[in-house]
């Protein structure tokens, strides 16, 4: 993660209770929620690429596809995925 990057991430993270208590949530899975809301604003927004997801994470960018999915499908994310006018994407906005 480049210093900018670095400087812009909050030290503490908000996640809301219910995904704490969730005991259907996987462990991994959780943390990279974690992961996200450490880039959200006040409001829950980011938008961190898979890839800078992955590698504070140590994990593989498919990994991290897998575990956004997952938390969609539960409800805990909200993902709006942003194309840009070439045909290419850019990366997904998130609210946590």
């Amino acid at each position: 993660m480049s210093d900018k990057q670095t400087a812009d991430v909050q030290q503490f993270a908000q996640i809301p209770n219910r995904m704490v208590k969730d005991q259907e949530l996987p462990d991994s899975t959780f943390r990279t929620l974690a992961t996200l809301a450490i880039f959200a604003d006040k409001e829950g927004w980011c938008y961190p690429s898979y890839t800078t997801i992955a590698k504070i994470r140590g994990m593989s960018r498919q990994t991290i596809i897998t575990h956004v999915k997952q938390l969609e499908d539960m409800g805990f994310l909200n993902v709006t995925r942003r194309p840009k006018s070439n045909g290419l994407h850019q990366s997904n906005l998130y609210q946590v």
